[in-house]
């Protein structure tokens, strides 16, 4: 019996419901950005735990529509796609409905950000980031996949400039403050 070569990765989820820790397995040669941004409607996750439940399910069927964000435990396992053109590394915000994920992407030399954007479909690796509503708190992820369906902007930041985007309820509170 020939059986393919699988990849057992170890990720964390954040989905619309919220975390989500499992182990995806990728088929043959493909890496992890290449599985994600294919055409199966469900990710198909082993020894799943959620937040707050210490049980673990064998199986979870976890629909990729409700997918936001993809951290994998191991940063070696999400390696360039198809990069055939001079690279280069640009700083980028993406301001989510209830956080802002900021960090550095890889585009083709010479082509801004705003530009390769628009050709983004599925899943974009945003490496050395900060989720700026991860545990109430900013910390460094090496890298993180965004879903490019639930990003509401995307920003090329000030030369500099380091402030975050206010998220959904502070700019609520801002709001109310100022009537």
């Amino acid at each position: 019996m020939n059986r393919e070569h699988v990849q057992q990765l170890s990720l964390r989820v954040a989905t619309t419901a919220g975390w989500v820790h499992g182990t995806l397995r990728v088929p043959g040669k493909a890496g992890l950005v290449e599985f994600l941004n294919g055409e199966d409607a469900f990710l198909r996750l082993t020894d799943v735990t959620f937040p707050g439940r210490t049980d673990v399910l064998p199986f979870v069927a976890l629909r990729r529509d409700a997918v936001r964000l993809v951290l994998p435990e191991n940063a070696t396992d999400v390696t360039p796609v198809n990069e055939t053109v001079e690279m280069a590394w640009h700083e980028i915000w993406l301001w989510m409905a209830g956080r802002t994920v900021r960090g550095r992407v890889r585009v083709p030399r010479h082509t801004r950000v705003s530009d390769q954007a628009m050709h983004w479909k599925s899943f974009v690796p945003v490496w050395n980031a900060v989720d700026d509503e991860m545990s109430g708190a900013s910390s460094r992820l090496a890298v993180v996949l965004v879903h490019v369906p639930h990003v509401l902007a995307f920003v090329e930041p000030p030369e500099g400039r380091v402030e975050r985007i206010p998220t959904s309820p502070e700019r609520a509170r801002v709001r109310r403050s100022a009537s």
